[in-house]
C-alpha cells in the first residue's frame, strides 16, 4: 500500500488476525477509502462486510446478487 494504488484487491485480508490485528487493518483500510481508493473486498465476515462497504454481494447458490445496505 506504500505505493498509493487506486484500487486494492483484497481476499480476506484479516482472515487469519486476531482481533486487534483485525481492527488495525480495518483502520487503514478505511483510511485508504476515504483517500479514495477503490477496494474489492472478498470476506465470509458479514460483520466486516457492513463496516467497510459502502455496497455489497453475495454470492450464494451460484448466483451474485447485491446485498441491501
Amino acid at each position: 500500500m506504500m505505493a498509493a494504488p487506486r484500487v486494492l484487491l483484497l481476499d480476506e485480508p484479516t482472515g487469519a488476525l486476531d482481533a486487534r490485528a483485525r481492527r488495525a487493518v480495518e483502520g487503514l483500510l478505511k483510511e485508504r477509502i476515504g483517500d479514495g481508493t477503490a477496494i474489492l473486498l472478498v470476506t465470509h465476515d458479514r460483520a466486516q462486510a457492513r463496516r467497510l462497504a459502502a455496497r455489497g454481494f453475495e454470492l450464494a447458490g451460484g448466483r451474485m446478487r447485491e446485498r441491501p445496505a
